[in-house]
């Protein structure tokens, strides 16, 4: 009797777990759905170009920002200093009476280092130190018309190195106007190009961003110092200002 009940329940449960097994191969073959991947989803409108339009306006410099300064070497660093400031003094009194302001005269740096003091018979060291004091100062010119004896008057005076001279103009807001307006149209025109290449009828515009505006840049590169006696030769040049923009148009077949 016991014999007979075990191989009954024996052949229950595996009728038991053959269905289990079919039912959890049902689920693997399919009952429960996978996600289908979104779409990708486009930012461009639909029947739509996009193009980029370039446009540049020049106009003549404003002012100048001019890096000048005064280089003293001496064995005792008191002189140094002193003969440094002196010199410095007497730039200022200059450019102050070439018509800069006080407020457009900043010291850019203040610099002691020393160096040995070489034999240049034998090479050797002599044990001496020299040093030297670097005093540096920019200078806003608003007068363009005084730049050259702004220089020369500065060099009379003691300033004895020349770092940098940069042009630029003091409100690129007209000049930016123009370029956006020229890169507008410089747009449209390559929009109308490429709808006729394609064989589309463009539309109105869409969106329209400007990508970037550039800071006043040379047209032509200002020459440096020139040599020789008296003023030094300075030209001005042109500044251009770039506007870049992107426009997207509707087409239509």
């Amino acid at each position: 009797m016991n014999r007979l009940f075990s191989k009954k329940t024996i052949g229950l449960s595996a009728l038991v777990l053959v269905i289990v097994v079919g039912l959890t191969g049902c689920a693997a073959l399919g009952a429960v759905p996978t996600a289908a991947p979104a779409p990708i989803q486009s930012s461009a409108p639909t029947n739509s170009i996009t193009v980029n339009g370039v446009g540049r306006a020049n106009g003549a410099p404003d002012i100048a920002n001019v890096q000048l300064g005064v280089d003293i070497a001496n064995t005792d660093i008191g002189q140094a200093v002193s003969e440094a400031n002196q010199t410095m003094d007497a730039v200022i009194e200059a450019l102050k009476g070439m018509g800069v302001a006080d407020e457009d005269l900043q010291t850019m740096g203040f610099n002691v280092w020393t160096e040995e003091v070489y034999d240049p018979a034998t090479g050797q060291s002599t044990g001496e130190r020299r040093y030297h004091v670097s005093n540096q100062l920019q200078v806003i010119v608003r007068d363009l018309s005084s730049i050259e004896n702004l220089l020369d008057s500065a060099l009379a005076a003691g300033a004895n190195n020349v770092n940098g001279l940069t042009f630029s103009i003091d409100d690129t807001t007209a000049l930016a106007q123009d370029a956006r307006a020229r890169a507008v149209a410089d747009a449209q025109a390559r929009a109308e190009n490429l709808a006729a290449d394609m064989g589309v009828t463009l539309g109105d515009p869409i969106s329209a961003v400007e990508a970037t505006s550039s800071d006043p840049m040379p047209v032509v590169q200002a020459a440096g110092l020139g040599g020789g006696g008296g003023a030094p030769v300075i030209s001005q040049g042109q500044l251009s200002v770039v506007v870049q923009v992107s426009m997207t148009y509707s087409i239509s077949q």
